[in-house]
């Protein structure tokens, strides 16, 4: 005869327990009240609402960055460096932009414009120019004459906003090359950007010729040495052109001039 097994009344009890009456429930309820509050004062209340946008630098540009913020902004919900390049996506105009965030409701933006180095032009049109910044970027549309050299660019159809059509660095050499020149009273008028070298047309009648390889800045230097011993003040009054694609980055090679 098996025998059965006696189960006591309290340990039956024991088993039917509610979990709602256990103590780490009534904990855990409270953490996460005092969790859900604590969101709420920090992501509803109006106190942490944007109330304020202060845009330093250009005032052009205050409506279309305060559109892009827009409203009912949570100061803890601002993320900067994504503000910063949805703005910076919208105008291609702004070189830098800084954002900081002042508790408990205020957000400060510094914006710097990008300045023009130049026109980029289409070869057939010298009217239908684009201004070009010092990244070597198209920023905007040039809507009237501008006292700045002209950028004919070899193989170049379609000139967008935004678009890099030249290397920083080619940009660098040339202001630098135009800067130096205007002090020696030769002032450049076009450049064509051709796919291994620069043709620079100055206004004072003569062209000059730079190779686009590493030795470009090494050429700038040796011209502007050459223009101060070289070359004698009537030669300077009758030249044609100035060679410089003989020269390597090393300074070896030969300048022709005419």
């Amino acid at each position: 005869m098996k025998r059965k097994k006696y189960l006591s009344h309290t340990r039956k009890s024991k088993r039917k327990e509610r979990f709602y009456k256990k103590r780490w429930f009534w904990n855990f309820a409270l953490v996460l009240l005092l969790f859900l509050s604590f969101c709420w004062l920090i992501f509803r209340t109006p106190y942490f609402k944007i109330k304020e946008v202060k845009i330093t630098g250009e005032a052009k540009l205050s409506n279309g960055v305060q559109n892009i913020i827009g409203e009912n902004l949570n100061f803890f919900l601002v993320n900067a460096s994504n503000l910063s390049q949805k703005i910076r996506q919208s105008f291609p105009k702004i070189e830098n932009i800084k954002i900081r965030k002042e508790f408990p409701n205020k957000i400060i933006i510094s914006i710097v414009e990008k300045r023009a180095v130049g026109l980029v032009c289409y070869q057939k049109r010298l009217d239908d120019c684009f201004l070009l910044a010092s990244d070597g970027s198209i920023f905007e549309k040039a809507t009237k004459e501008k006292n700045l050299s002209k950028f004919l660019i070899a193989n170049l159809e379609k000139i967008k906003i935004g678009d890099v059509v030249m290397k920083e660095e080619t940009i660098k050499n040339f202001i630098f090359l135009e800067k130096e020149l205007k002090k020696l009273r030769v002032f450049i008028e076009k450049v064509y950007v051709l796919p291994y070298e620069l043709e620079i047309k100055t206004k004072n009648g003569f062209t000059l010729f730079f190779s686009k390889n590493d030795s470009f800045k090494t050429q700038i230097e040796i011209l502007l040495n050459a223009f101060q011993t070289a070359i004698s003040k009537s030669e300077k009054e009758n030249l044609e052109y100035i060679d410089l694609r003989g020269i390597q980055k090393d300074g070896r090679g030969q300048i022709y001039f005419r």
